[in-house]
């Protein structure tokens, strides 16, 4: 006969408390909480909408990896470049899209990676928590 206050009456808790329901769902088990939904966000959004979210510095570091990346920034340069190895009938052979990324898209990965930087310095913050404590709790 198991009493209430027993272990095996306590493991069964333990496990109700690993359910989660339907609202929850998509917080429960990931390192980067509703990033599925904060890039859906952010895609939905035109340029000038992100442009507006952007820090100064977080602008500048997406524009120059852009213009680093993208034939700085010139799309007459791109398509020189795409002359110069396809030969003039280039639409022919490839597509310009595949060869000039959007600033739009750098603009998108500079703020999900700040979304990610700002859980992992919330996850650090909290095992620091918890490691100050259980020290607390043993002295």
């Amino acid at each position: 006969m198991q009493l209430d206050g027993s272990e095996e009456a306590n493991r069964y808790k333990d496990t109700k408390q690993q359910e989660f329901g339907v609202s929850d769902g998509a917080a429960h088990n990931t390192k980067y909480p509703f990033l599925q939904e904060f890039s859906e966000l952010l895609h939905s959004l035109s340029i000038k909408e992100l442009e507006l979210l952007l820090t100064p510095v977080q602008k500048k570091m997406a524009v120059s990896l852009w213009e680093a990346e993208n034939y700085g920034g010139s799309i007459e340069k791109a398509k020189k470049r795409l002359e110069d190895i396809y030969g003039k009938q280039w639409s022919k052979v490839t597509s310009f899209k595949d060869h000039f990324i959007l600033l739009k898209d750098y603009f998108i990965s500079t703020l999900i990676a700040d979304h990610k930087s700002q859980w992992d310095k919330k996850n650090k913050e909290t095992q620091i928590e918890k490691i100050a404590k259980i020290n607390q709790e043993n002295t």
